[in-house]
């Protein structure tokens, strides 16, 4: 049984090369499943290229978008712990989950630049912070971060995920989850749903929650099916999205 998500996405690479994973309904922008891979690949080296530790975290901060999947698959590749943060709790909050977690590089997008440099400025050491392209995912700074080589291969128990909890009862709480619950995590939608390679899903919920990232991402990394990305949940666009794209799935939380 495949045991980690870079051996799950090369999998999928080696048996579906042409397929689609994602997809923008924004922009029509498209990403096989040997071109998630490649990308996964050279962003897992440029983060080696950051000097960052076997198993360091590396923050997220996107609204919903090919790029952001793009960062996460590219972050756990390379054997980091993809940490999203959570872009409606506040600079207060997100400042403390920058600190608790111990980040030295957030991947952010243009909108959330401006968020992101308010929550660091009240963190006490540097903070890098590299622009990630809603499209194509980080714009490294220089060509010699682009040449780097991923330094450790993950394994099941590699830590993978960096999530924390709303911080409904006081301050946010860490949970890790390792290459194999979230693999676990993705086979149970599979199985659960009965999704085959065949089915696309729309991504409605946001990927810094854990049904977004854990049943959305993960189910269709599991199955190597298609995800349709839109920037954020549109009662307007959704239907027509739903048609446009032979969507047969999607995963939401009752009110």
């Amino acid at each position: 049984m495949i045991s980690t998500i870079a051996a799950q996405l090369d999998a999928n690479a080696s048996e579906n090369p042409a397929q689609n994973w994602l997809t923008s309904p924004e922009t029509g922008i498209t990403v096989s499943w040997s071109e998630a891979a490649k990308w996964a690949r050279e962003i897992a080296g440029c983060l080696a290229g950051q000097e960052l530790k076997p198993g360091a975290p590396v923050a997220l901060a996107s609204q919903n978008c090919i790029g952001a999947c793009l960062a996460f698959a590219g972050i756990t590749y390379g054997g980091y712990m993809a940490t999203p943060l959570n872009l409606v709790a506040g600079v207060k909050v997100l400042s403390y989950v920058i600190s608790h977690s111990g980040v030295g590089v957030i991947l952010v997008s243009d909108d959330q630049r401006a968020l992101i440099e308010d929550a660091v400025a009240a963190v006490d050491r540097d903070i890098v912070l590299i622009r990630l392209d809603t499209e194509a995912g980080p714009d490294w700074p220089s060509e010699e971060d682009a040449q780097a080589a991923p330094i450790s291969a993950p394994n099941s128990d590699t830590p993978g995920l960096l999530m924390y909890t709303s911080g409904t009862t006081g301050n946010p709480k860490g949970v890790v989850l390792s290459h194999g619950n979230l693999l676990a995590a993705g086979r149970n939608v599979v199985i659960g749903h009965g999704i085959t390679r065949d089915d696309t899903a729309m991504c409605v919920l946001p990927i810094y929650h854990i049904n977004g990232l854990c049943v959305s991402v993960m189910g269709t990394i599991v199955a190597c099916a298609g995800l349709v990305m839109p920037y954020r949940f549109s009662v307007r666009s959704f239907w027509s999205h739903v048609a446009a794209h032979r969507v047969s799935w999607f995963s939401a939380v009752p009110t």
